[in-house]
């Protein structure tokens, strides 16, 4: 037997302890991908809850939501806001709701000149 030989057998040798070796300490999974008993009831205790849980019975637009972000003295966030519920507005049912909000940030004395300028411009889009 020829030294290379003897090496590539002890190679062999080594791959086989560490392949059975793995499955004391990595957890074996079959084939067929089955799941356990206790995993098995698990998720029929879950569908069980979410068929039994009532239906919300309020709804909040998201128009509300975003209007939130109006209050904020940062101008790229308004910007963003007023820019969020000028789309909404024009591919919505909330067209008069929004525009009445954007409208009251109009008179609102802490907007910038610039914040007000994208305001305007925003409303002449909706309108």
């Amino acid at each position: 037997m020829s030294k290379f030989a003897a090496q590539l057998n002890i190679v062999k040798k080594i791959k086989s302890l560490v392949k059975k070796a793995r499955y004391k300490f990595i957890p074996y999974k079959s084939t067929d991908n089955a799941i356990s008993e206790k995993v098995a009831l698990q998720i029929q205790k879950n569908a069980y809850d979410l068929s039994r849980r009532q239906q919300k019975d309020t709804y909040t637009p998201i128009y509300l939501e975003i209007a939130e972000q109006l209050q904020a003295n940062d101008s790229q966030i308004f910007q963003a806001a007023v820019n969020s519920l000028a789309d909404i507005a024009l591919n919505k049912q909330f067209k008069p709701e929004i525009y009445a909000l954007l409208e009251k940030q109009l008179k609102n004395p802490k907007r910038t000149e610039e914040q007000l300028a994208y305001l305007q411009q925003k409303l002449a889009l909706i309108k």
